[in-house]
């Protein structure tokens, strides 16, 4: 009999405790009781509505990128153009530090579209003559359209530089490369450069820094090249071979 007077207290206190503490549901947020088990379909509306809240979540940010780039559109296309074009630009510039250099001197017989030789025996320089007036003299072509690629499937060259071989005149000789069609059509274009030489007729390998060092554009293979140099004591001389560079 003792033992039904237990179960009955337990039931009192219990009735007690959610009389004053509120409904199951508050029972349950408060934590002091654990909340039953959720049904399979209980479960699955709540994966509903955590799905839907992540769509809308999406939706935003989707929104929010969509306006940035209609508000800064033209500066993301400039950033990335931007970004391929310093990419082409190392690419060119570690293609041309590990690119093979090619000699030529001048061909023992030339024809109308092969000046220059890379397998001579004998080298036979460039000669070329400054004119009298101290302005640039008759530009001799040093490439012709034959003359480029030296490896089948390149597409681009450069001259890297030039080696003189001799002078007669312990003077500044000034050297200009043009490249294109013909000489006037390179000029017209500013397709051209420019360095310094100081002739020592003793010792012509100390004329440069050995090999002197041209800077020049990147142009289709086939293109042709001239040399031309002046000097301010007038007609003096100059013999010497050139290098390239060419890319695929």
């Amino acid at each position: 009999m003792w033992k039904a007077y237990v179960i009955l207290f337990l039931f009192l206190i219990v009735a007690a405790i959610f009389s004053q503490s509120g409904s199951y549901d508050t029972i349950y947020a408060q934590g002091r009781v654990g909340a039953p088990e959720l049904s399979i379909d209980d479960t699955l509306t709540v994966v509903h509505i955590e799905i839907e809240a992540l769509q809308d979540t999406t939706t935003d940010v989707h929104s929010t990128l969509s306006a940035f780039q209609s508000a800064n559109g033209d500066t993301l296309t400039d950033i990335h153009t931007l970004n391929k074009t310093i990419e082409s630009v190392v690419n060119d510039i570690e293609a041309d530090v590990h690119s093979s250099i090619f000699l030529y001197s001048r061909k023992a017989v030339q024809t109308g579209t092969s000046k220059a030789d890379t397998s001579a025996v004998a080298f036979y320089p460039f000669v070329l003559t400054a004119a009298a007036d101290s302005t640039y003299g008759a530009a001799v072509q040093v490439l012709g359209t034959a003359d480029t690629p030296r490896v089948s499937g390149n597409t681009t060259f450069h001259v890297a530089g030039f080696m003189v071989e001799a002078v007669n005149s312990n003077t500044i000789y000034k050297v200009r490369l043009v490249w294109g069609a013909s000489v006037a059509a390179g000029l017209a274009a500013s397709q051209f450069t420019e360095t310094w030489v100081f002739g020592d007729t003793a010792n012509p390998q100390q004329s440069q820094p050995t090999a002197i060092a041209v800077h020049m554009s990147e142009v289709a293979v086939g293109t042709e090249v001239w040399i031309q140099i002046a000097n301010a004591s007038g007609a003096q001389t100059m013999d010497l071979a050139i290098d390239i560079a060419e890319h695929d």
